[in-house]
């Protein structure tokens, strides 16, 4: 396991659509991204790294409660092996 990823950079604002990487591995969370930027055209993604991250997202608890900055999620990417809260746990 990687080290935990640090606070979330908001997005960058696309038309596209965006897509919510909740993935604790930095080497997976990094290719996921790359790949989504590289084959999805105008996509934003934003990467959290536990499955409370994920809901504190979900939910707009601070420091996610910008709208414009984390924007609703089309697509979650969701690993079910997280530690803290399991991906099983967020489903």
């Amino acid at each position: 396991m990687s080290a935990p990823l640090p606070h979330p950079e908001p997005p960058k604002r696309f038309s596209g659509p965006h897509v919510l990487v909740v993935e604790d591995d930095r080497a997976s969370s990094v290719l996921i991204r790359a790949v989504t930027l590289r084959h999805v055209p105008g996509a934003s993604v934003t990467v959290v790294n536990d499955g409370q991250a994920a809901i504190d997202y979900l939910s707009r608890v601070p420091p996610y409660h910008s709208i414009e900055l984390y924007p609703h999620p089309d697509l979650i990417i969701l690993d079910l092996g997280l530690p803290v809260l399991t991906g099983f746990r967020v489903l």
